[in-house]
């Protein structure tokens, strides 16, 4: 089979040119070099050192060391939607980096997150080329990421984004792992060539997204909360595919202190047999807030309560409006406080410690109108001299009873009360 080449005169036909077939006419692209076997062609036939194609920098005079830089080298008999198993199922590593958290709603039961998801795999049917070590370079082009298999993520339990999957925002790379071997590829140019089964696509893209988060406020505000990001595969693929950790699978490299949270720990676990991915993130909520603003206040709304029974035993007028006026505080300030948090069917520590409040202000209450009414009742009787109820200070004792047992009641609850809440909140659950 003969070939021709027509060069102009004085030119040598060194270099990467266009040669016929003398029979049929048909042109073809040829390599006639005298480079090393280490060594890349030019298309004008120069020589450069073969790692010096495609680093982002022209070293040949014609700049043809940076063209056809492409990283995949797709087989003709390539079938985009066959899923790459060799053997029982495709291992795909998980990896995920939440970058912050800006909001934990206690009342409509959602977070949301920053979040970038990376999906690392292999696929034996492709060969690469242009690997470096460096693996910030070896990019995929968006042609290339759409033309390869590449996995589906659905996000169960998000209120955004409901599956992930290769669009203009996802950035993908490869990771090399084994050395090349060069090999002449297309377009007749020397490379090194890297096999599919040992070198790594790794396809990432950021999410911000908002997720359900199923908040148990039995303990509230002294709780902890556990919240999950979700992820599963489609029923299509799930049979052929199973997730796998990676190295350091899950990172959180955002601020940890949020306005009514604190983030303390997270953690990726792989259930249902490979299938689903679940990203824990363990919340405490800061308590700072509501020692201030709900606790404090309370307890000296309870104080100002308490201390009519140290008001003049002549004045009932001012007892009772004290310690009613001080009920219905008590009253509208809880209504307030229970407008911002979700209904539950069960109570909450701090309901415990509201109802706890308004009955002492109310026994207080039906303290002082006893006094009165056992004082009113004394007055208006004849007796005889020797009589109980002559005996001086009748109405003080009833009073100095009162304020015993009111604030024998309020030290016992507080023990009762600051115990249970001070363990819940520096009980750490363990995540199974």
């Amino acid at each position: 089979m003969e070939m021709h080449l027509t060069i102009k005169s004085g030119e040598l036909p060194f270099g990467r040119k266009l040669w016929k077939y003398h029979d049929s006419g048909i042109e073809t692209k040829l390599t006639f070099s005298t480079c090393k076997d280490d060594e890349f062609t030019c298309e004008d036939g120069d020589c450069i050192h073969i790692t010096q194609r495609c680093n982002r920098y022209t070293n040949c005079a014609d700049t043809s060391d940076e063209w056809n830089c492409s990283t995949i080298i797709f087989p003709p008999s390539y079938v985009k939607e066959m899923i790459p198993v060799q053997e029982d199922y495709l291992p795909i590593q998980v990896k995920l980096n939440i970058h912050f958290i800006p909001s934990v709603n206690t009342a409509q039961l959602k977070f949301a997150s920053h979040t970038t998801i990376r999906l690392v795999w292999d696929d034996f049917r492709l060969k690469f080329q242009n690997l470096r070590s460096d693996s910030k370079l070896n990019r995929l082009s968006t042609e290339e990421m759409t033309k390869i298999w590449s996995p589906v993520l659905i996000f169960a339990n998000s209120l955004g984004v409901e599956q992930f999957q290769v669009d203009t925002s996802t950035n993908g790379i490869v990771s090399r792992h084994t050395e090349g071997s060069i090999q002449v590829l297309d377009n007749a140019q020397e490379g090194y060539s890297y096999h599919g089964e040992s070198n790594y696509i790794h396809l990432s893209r950021e999410f911000f997204n908002e997720y359900l988060c199923h908040l148990q406020l039995d303990n509230y505000p002294f709780d902890y909360q556990v919240c999950l990001q979700v992820y599963t595969l489609p029923y299509n693929i799930a049979p052929f595919v199973k997730f796998v950790k990676g190295d350091l699978p899950i990172r959180y490299s955002g601020q940890r202190g949020l306005t009514e949270f604190d983030i303390l720990n997270e953690v990726l676990q792989i259930t249902e047999n490979g299938t689903k991915v679940e990203a824990k993130i363990i919340f405490q909520r800061r308590i700072e807030y509501h020692l201030s603003n709900t606790f404090l206040q309370m307890s000296i709304l309870l104080l100002i309560g308490y201390l009519s029974f140290f008001f003049d035993l002549e004045d009932f007028t001012n007892r009772i409006m004290v310690t009613l006026t001080t009920m219905l505080v008590v009253a509208t300030l809880t209504a307030s406080i229970q407008t911002d948090l979700p209904k539950t069917a069960y109570f909450k520590i701090i309901d415990v410690w509201f109802l706890f409040i308004l009955h002492v202000l109310v026994l207080i209450f039906f303290c002082h109108t006893l006094i009165g009414a056992v004082d009113e009742n004394v007055a208006n009787c004849i007796h005889p001299l020797s009589s109980w109820t002559q005996k001086p200070g009748m109405k003080a004792r009833l009073n100095w009873m009162a304020k015993i047992g009111v604030f024998t009641l309020i030290v016992l609850f507080n023990v009762c009360f600051w115990s249970f809440a001070l363990n819940a909140h520096f009980t750490v659950p363990k995540i199974e």
